[in-house]
């Protein structure tokens, strides 16, 4: 992305479908690092672009909303993510039969995480549920959007108490993310943190704190010490070894 941003040159600093192509690609590229805040930065100025020299075209409006609609959840913005996938489900522009099924299904999941990260967890695990299904079915069920939004309909049961439905799921999840991705993938060890999560959760507390250990561990050996899901993994070791030294105290 550097060197093609060194070619264009001035002409990303146009309002042009290449400056819309660049900055949706690059807002994408920060996403994938768990970078929200210059992610946002870039997809709003290609939701700009968009809107402006290409108002017509529904593949990239649907593309570009939705990375803002996860950019936004990732940034702790759960209330503007939901407001946002409204606005942009009730565009004429974004009709399920102008954008696709698959399209649909990352604004249904957007706004399941959503609701999730609001405490509404009744409202979002339908929504979570369809969109998966629908990932599934149209990408198949080793897809790297399939199995996303299973993990987080992993999360939702698990938040509503449905251990028994949570451990098989996320275990699956992290097994299938690491056989088609590879277990020293971003993908694979996020995966095996939040399956560590959710055993804690439903009470088996050694593997959760091993999966845990192993996915912050290799998070900021390969992506450094800033990587956002290796903080929050380790937030989540560090309340619970508090937890401990409380106990024994």
């Amino acid at each position: 992305l550097d060197e093609t941003d060194r070619l264009a040159g001035a002409r990303l600093r146009q309002d042009n479908a290449q400056a819309l192509q660049a900055a949706l690609e690059r807002g994408i590229l920060h996403l994938r690092r768990l970078q929200p805040e210059p992610a946002l930065l870039a997809l709003r100025r290609a939701d700009r672009l968009q809107r402006d020299i290409a108002p017509d075209d529904p593949g990239t409006a649907a593309l570009i909303r939705s990375n803002i609609a996860d950019a936004l959840r990732r940034a702790g913005k759960p209330e503007q993510t939901l407001a946002w996938v409204r606005t942009a489900q009730a565009d004429p522009l974004l009709a399920p039969e102008r954008i696709g099924e698959v399209s649909v299904a990352l604004l249904q999941s957007a706004s399941a995480n959503a609701l999730h990260d609001l405490g509404r967890h009744a409202e979002a695990l339908p929504l979570a549920r369809a969109a998966a299904e629908t990932s599934g079915r149209f990408l198949g069920p080793d897809n790297y959007l399939t199995l996303t939004q299973l993990s987080s309909v992993a999360g939702m049961h698990v938040a509503s108490g449905n251990c028994s439905a949570a451990l098989p799921l996320a275990r699956e999840v992290r097994e299938r993310m690491a056989r088609q991705f590879g277990e020293d993938m971003q993908a694979a060890m996020i995966e095996t943190g939040n399956l560590g999560e959710i055993e804690l959760d439903c009470g088996d507390r050694a593997s959760g704190l091993a999966h845990l250990r192993q996915a912050e561990d290799g998070l900021r050996t390969a992506f450094g010490e800033d990587n956002m899901a290796a903080r929050e993994f380790g937030l989540v070791l560090a309340r619970e070894l508090a937890l401990v030294k409380e106990a024994v105290k």
